[in-house]
C-alpha cells in the first residue's frame, strides 16, 4: 500500500494550462485547480511533462473539421 497524496509532499491544487475560448496562444492560461482525488480503484499520477501537438492548436484556433465546445 502506498502513502495518500498528503503524506508525499503533494500540494491540495496543481497547475492546469486551460482554454476559454477559442483563439489565438493568448487564448491558453495557467490556472490553479484542485488536485483530484482518485476514487475507489483509481490512481493519482504525478505529470512531470506533457506535450502539445498540432491537432491542439487547431481545436484552440476553432479550425478543425471535428465539432468541439469549450
Amino acid at each position: 500500500m502506498t502513502a495518500p497524496a498528503d503524506q508525499i509532499g503533494m500540494d491540495e491544487t496543481m497547475k492546469a494550462a486551460r482554454i476559454h475560448g477559442f483563439g489565438s496562444p493568448g487564448v491558453i492560461v495557467i490556472d490553479d485547480v484542485p488536485r483530484p482525488t482518485p476514487n475507489e480503484g483509481e490512481i493519482l499520477v504525478r505529470v512531470a511533462a506533457a506535450g502539445v501537438g498540432p491537432w491542439d492548436a487547431l481545436i484552440r484556433e476553432h479550425k478543425s473539421l471535428v465539432s468541439t465546445r469549450l
